[in-house]
């Protein structure tokens, strides 16, 4: 392609190209951001807060099961004419699914943000609580 040398661009995969780790096709929303509730959904919110030069409210962070969960505590801590632009959708999305590598423009509200295959839905429930209040403690404390 003309004009495109040194360039970064995202690829564009084949529609039928299985993603594995998603369970998903290429093409279709993946399932799951596949955050596994080790510490790498702290560090997703970390690079939102970073990317839009906010601090989410996390008290209730346990009760988020879905990026669009979490879009809409940013979606709080942003000034109102922010908070409904696509770009901030984009731009969100790139943030909260850096961690994994799941692609951004495929993330939708609905997808989940913790990983299915490993846990059941009652223990991402639990690892969500957990992972939420551990988050609360770090922001609340300045001892980290």
């Amino acid at each position: 392609m003309a004009g495109m040398e040194g360039k970064r661009t995202l690829e564009h995969r084949d529609s039928s190209a299985y993603d594995g780790a998603m369970g998903t096709t290429q093409n279709q929303p993946p399932a799951t951001l596949g955050l596994w509730g080790d510490g790498d959904e702290i560090a997703a919110i970390e690079e939102v807060e970073e990317r839009f030069g906010v601090k989410l409210d996390t008290s209730t962070a346990a009760s988020w099961l879905t990026v669009g969960d979490a879009f809409a505590a940013l979606q709080r801590a942003l000034p109102p004419n922010e908070e409904q632009t696509a770009e901030t959708w984009l731009t969100f999305a790139t943030a909260i699914s850096i961690e994994t590598g799941v692609d951004p423009r495929y993330v939708q509200p609905t997808t989940l943000l913790l990983g299915t295959r490993r846990f059941g839905w009652r223990a991402s429930l639990v690892v969500a609580a957990l992972s939420g209040l551990l988050l609360a403690l770090i922001t609340r404390c300045d001892v980290w």
